[in-house]
């Protein structure tokens, strides 16, 4: 019986290093990711305020396009996949 059970905790101590070591591998891959995540989040909390702005640009242009009838400007925020029509809000 002894040595059937000196085989069980051997074999016990391999599985146990085993994951053990996958374990530590692992724990980096998920610190990277978390990593990944935290730097894709800050980018997008930092570019949220150049939306806000973009958007601001787009509307002022557009009005100044509707109210002064310039078509070469209507035709550039066209171009740029940005439509509106005197009168209505878009």
């Amino acid at each position: 019986m002894s040595g059937v059970m000196d085989k069980l905790l051997a074999g016990s101590a391999v599985v146990a290093l085993v994951l053990s070591i996958f374990n530590a591998f692992s724990d980096v891959g998920l610190a990277k990711e978390a990593n990944d995540i935290d730097a894709r989040n800050t980018y997008i909390q930092e570019n949220i305020g150049f939306v806000k702005i973009n958007n601001q640009l787009i509307n002022a242009t557009a009005s100044m396009a509707a109210s002064n009838g310039d078509e070469a400007l209507r035709e550039m925020l066209s171009s740029e996949g940005v439509t509106f029509s005197v009168g209505s809000e878009q």
